[in-house]
């Protein structure tokens, strides 16, 4: 999804660089489709994260 998009809104731009640049990242993955709504909360952890069947 392009920055410029009208669907991309972050509500409160964070101070940090590294949650700034993992917004980005996700953003840049993201298609701009107008079926699709995702709230994103970035964490500071290392490694990887997995879901599990949703729990």
């Amino acid at each position: 999804m392009d920055a410029d998009s009208q669907r991309w809104h972050p509500i409160t731009p964070s101070e940090y660089a590294h949650e700034r640049a993992a917004l980005e990242h996700v953003r840049e993955l993201l298609l701009d489709t107008p079926a699709v709504l995702h709230m994103i909360e970035i964490k500071s952890l290392r490694g990887r994260m997995y879901n599990r069947n949703g729990t």
